[in-house]
């Protein structure tokens, strides 16, 4: 408590908005982190939660609406907190207000590991960007199994130029 509780750790921004029920969840997630970006969901009723995303650089605003947008994820509020680590190092926390159906706020609970596998290969660019990546949360597919998608489609566009992507 005594390494988190300082003016510089703790910005007035993230005082005023964050429930204190969720400090410690979120004090757990800045300890560990990385240079890779880390994802953490909060449901908040069965057609709202919150998406977290924590990450030591900060993230282009447009660039990341674009990616949750075509992972199929109706972005209805955000919030960037920047903030400091107890050892000085200054890092970002990203919050995203996510409404939709019951059913596709579930997916969303369910498949936090492979979403958060799926941003940080984006993040990386070891992933392209685009509307098949929908399929991760509503096809239970990985990233790996949209990239394999994505070349079957671009090669059959090549030999077949009647199809575009639509078809």
């Amino acid at each position: 408590f005594l390494r988190w509780n300082t003016y510089d750790t703790r910005s007035g921004i993230y005082r005023e908005s964050t429930p204190p029920e969720e400090v410690v969840f979120d004090l757990e997630h800045l300890e560990v982190l990385d240079a890779r970006i880390r994802i953490a969901i909060v449901p908040r009723s069965a057609e709202h939660a919150t998406l977290k995303l924590y990450s030591m650089k900060p993230l282009s605003f447009i660039e990341t609406l674009t990616t949750l947008g075509n992972l199929g994820l109706g972005v209805t509020g955000e919030i960037h907190i920047p903030t400091r680590l107890p050892d000085g190092q200054r890092v970002h926390l990203y919050r995203y207000e996510i409404e939709d159906s019951g059913p596709r706020i579930a997916a969303l609970i369910v498949s936090v590991e492979r979403l958060g596998d799926a941003i940080r290969a984006l993040n990386e660019g070891r992933a392209s960007d685009g509307s098949l990546n929908a399929l991760i949360l509503s096809a239970d597919l990985d990233w790996r199994q949209v990239e394999v998608l994505r070349t079957f489609r671009n090669h059959l566009q090549q030999i077949r130029p009647h199809y575009n992507v639509e078809t």
